[in-house]
C-alpha cells in the first residue's frame, strides 16, 4: 500500500509531496449520506454493501450485530494524539485496507454513540474519496430491536480479505483535518471559527480537572457549542434547516470556515458531518482536540 499526499485542508493549504495525482473522479454522493434504520432493509438487500460495526469492543459486536457486518475497533482509530497528520493518514489507510475497503466501495455504517463512533471512518472515507457512505444516525441498540431478525446475527464476524489499495489524499469536496499547530496559528487571527463541542462543564473545566493528566478548561478563543444542540428530542440529527439556524446565532453560514475540537475528536467529528450533511463544506476537524492540547503546557488554557 502507498500513499500520495496533496491535501487541501479547510482554510489550511499543506504542501503536495510524492506525484502529482489525477484529478478527484469520485462524485459527493447524490444518496443520503445520513441514514435513519427505516431504510435499512432496502441498504441491506442491496449487492457490494460493506457494513461497518463501531464498537469499543469485540463482545459487544459479537453479542449482537447486522448479518455481514465487519467488526470496527473504535478504540484502534481513537489513537490520534501526539501524531502529526500524515501519521495519522498512514495509519486511517492501513486499517481501511484491512477491513477490505477500496475507494469503488459502497459503505454502511452504524455504532451505538449518535454517529461520535462511526464518524472518524466516515472523515478517513471521505479524505481517501469513497463516494458512497452511509451513516446510520439512530443507536444500535435502540434500531436493532425493531428489525427482522434475518438481518441480524450474534457470533464473530466473517474473515476479511485485506485490499492492497493505492490511498490518494485527492483535492476535492472533503474535510480537513488540523493538527494542533494549524490550530494554535488559528487562534492568533482575528475572529477565528474554533467551536468546542464539549459540554458547557467540560468547556469550563469542572469536569477536566478532575481527570488525570488533563488541564482544566479549554483553548483560548474557542466558542462553546455543545454537540447536543444538533440532536432533537428524539436524539436524531437534526434537520439541515434547523443546524443552519443554530450556526447562525453563533455566527457562521456555509460559506465559513469552521474548525471543530472536543475531548479527543469524536463529538467534533459527529458534529462535522451533521455539518457537512447540511452544507456546511469547509469544516475542520482537530482530531488531538483536548486531550492533545491539554497535555502540552507550551500550550495556553482559558477557563472564562
Amino acid at each position: 500500500m502507498r500513499l500520495t499526499r496533496c491535501i487541501v485542508l479547510s482554510g489550511i493549504v499543506s504542501a503536495c509531496a510524492g506525484s502529482a495525482p489525477a484529478p478527484r473522479t469520485a462524485q459527493p454522493p447524490q444518496r443520503p449520506l445520513i441514514v435513519d434504520a427505516a431504510q435499512l432493509p432496502a441498504l441491506l438487500a442491496e449487492p457490494n454493501l460493506v457494513v461497518l460495526d463501531v464498537q469499543p469492543d469485540e463482545a459487544s459486536f459479537s453479542k449482537l450485530h447486522l448479518k455481514g457486518a465487519r467488526f470496527v475497533d473504535w478504540n484502534v482509530w481513537d489513537r490520534k494524539i501526539d501524531r502529526d497528520l500524515e501519521q495519522v493518514d498512514a495509519e486511517w489507510t492501513a486499517m481501511l485496507s484491512a477491513l477490505g475497503i477500496e475507494r469503488s466501495s459502497r459503505v454502511l455504517l452504524y455504532d451505538n454513540s449518535r454517529m461520535s463512533w462511526s464518524a472518524p471512518i466516515w472523515l478517513a472515507l471521505t479524505r481517501f474519496g469513497v463516494s458512497e457512505i452511509h451513516i446510520v444516525s439512530t443507536r444500535f441498540s435502540r434500531f436493532a430491536p425493531g428489525l427482522p431478525a434475518h438481518l441480524l446475527e450474534t457470533g464473530p464476524g466473517q474473515p476479511v480479505q485485506p485490499t492492497a489499495a493505492e490511498w490518494t489524499i485527492l483535492p476535492g469536496p472533503a474535510p480537513g483535518l488540523a493538527s494542533k499547530q494549524q490550530v494554535a496559528a488559528l487562534i492568533a487571527k482575528p475572529a477565528p471559527l474554533l467551536f468546542d463541542n464539549r459540554t458547557r462543564e467540560e468547556f469550563d473545566g469542572a469536569e477536566s480537572a478532575a481527570e488525570a493528566g488533563v488541564r482544566p478548561g479549554h483553548i483560548p478563543r474557542s466558542i462553546l457549542l455543545p454537540w447536543h444542540l444538533f440532536f432533537d428530542d428524539r436524539d436524531e440529527p437534526r434537520a439541515p434547516v434547523e443546524v443552519a439556524a443554530i450556526m447562525k446565532s453563533f455566527g457562521a453560514t456555509p460559506a465559513d470556515a469552521i474548525t471543530l475540537t472536543c475531548r479527543a475528536g469524536g463529538r467534533a467529528t459527529a458534529t462535522g458531518l451533521i455539518l457537512w450533511e447540511s452544507g456546511f463544506r469547509n469544516v475542520a476537524i482537530y482530531s488531538g482536540s483536548w486531550l492533545e492540547w491539554s497535555g502540552d503546557p507550551t500550550l495556553p488554557a482559558d477557563t472564562r
